[in-house]
């Protein structure tokens, strides 16, 4: 699958989902998520040896709601059969071009965004229209129904290569592949704040900019390799997250808070490191950085995982 340059798309809502989770606090919860992923994606390109665009919008359409929902989503949204702008990031690209939440999108560089109406919930259209702003890296057209508003062109950014998606669930999770990171719902609430979910995001973003995921593949997944490519995600994500302006003190706290949530101690199944060898690699990760700061030297993680103690 072919990266996209969108940072983040709307959780696709199931029958399960009901009219009154509020769409609206939804939206805002949404272009939070994506803020937070762009400064990360923007701020390290650097670090990471793939690069995407990114024009700092996210899209999506009726269709990918359950039937149930399509009624408050065409309230609260003003969404028919044609593609809507969902979110827009502060000093973006598409911020600077004039991009608004809420805009109606009738064609993406000259393709019709219009679908047909599906009985069941799907990303078809949202994915085609993914496809044709990835094929648009030097410039994206933006054809809207705004009265007055003339096609919007983009210029996109370049950042880190991940898209992120949020999964509605009540699972403490989240995960990368090595195109996408997703991150569930309850794992957002739980982290509350910008530092500590940015820590999520960073460490699954270190997955991918480090392609544990094909190296897995490769050398197999047993215990002791995945254990060893969440330690160098941890090591990995507080260099992303210093570079990101992100509180590193706070993103202590938040894996202190979710180790005491989640470790299993004697009954973890080894692939994930202990809540003292992850927690001793994390704060020698950040000694690391302060001192390289203090010492003028360049902000880059080192080959080798810092020594911790036992």
């Amino acid at each position: 699958m072919r990266l996209t340059l969108i940072p983040f798309l709307i959780p696709l809502l199931t029958g399960a989902a009901p009219v009154d989770i509020g769409l609206a606090s939804l939206q805002q919860e949404d272009l939070r998520i994506a803020t937070i992923a762009y400064r990360l994606q923007r701020k390290n390109t650097a670090l990471c040896r793939s690069l995407s665009p990114l024009p700092g919008f996210t899209v999506h359409d009726l269709n990918q709601y359950s039937p149930d929902v399509r009624e408050e989503a065409k309230r609260v949204f003003g969404l028919g059969n044609q593609l809507a702008i969902l979110a827009v990031v502060p000093n973006t690209p598409a911020s600077r071009a004039g991009l608004m939440a809420n805009d109606i999108v009738t064609a993406i560089n000259g393709a019709d965004t219009t679908a047909k109406p599906s009985k069941k919930a799907t990303m078809t259209s949202v994915a085609l229209a993914n496809a044709a702003i990835t094929s648009a890296a030097e410039r994206l057209q933006i054809d809207l129904t705004r009265a007055g508003k003339p096609p919007i062109s983009i210029r996109p950014e370049s950042g880190c290569a991940s898209r992120i998606e949020v999964v509605p669930g009540k699972a403490l999770n989240a995960s990368a592949d090595g195109q996408v990171l997703q991150i569930t719902t309850a794992l957002i609430a739980f982290a509350g704040n910008d530092d500590a979910i940015a820590t999520v995001i960073a460490h699954e973003l270190a997955h991918n900019i480090l392609a544990h995921r094909a190296r897995l593949k490769l050398k197999g997944r047993s215990p002791g390799n995945i254990r060893t490519t969440e330690l160098e995600a941890d090591y990995w994500s507080m260099y992303l997250l210093m570079r990101g302006g992100y509180d590193l003190d706070r993103a202590l706290l938040f894996w202190e808070h979710y180790e005491d949530k989640t470790n299993k101690g004697i009954f973890a199944d080894g692939t994930h490191p202990g809540k003292e060898t992850r927690l001793n690699l994390v704060r020698a990760a950040v000694e690391e950085i302060r001192a390289k700061q203090k010492a003028g030297q360049r902000l880059v993680p080192n080959e080798a995982l810092p020594t911790t103690p036992r």
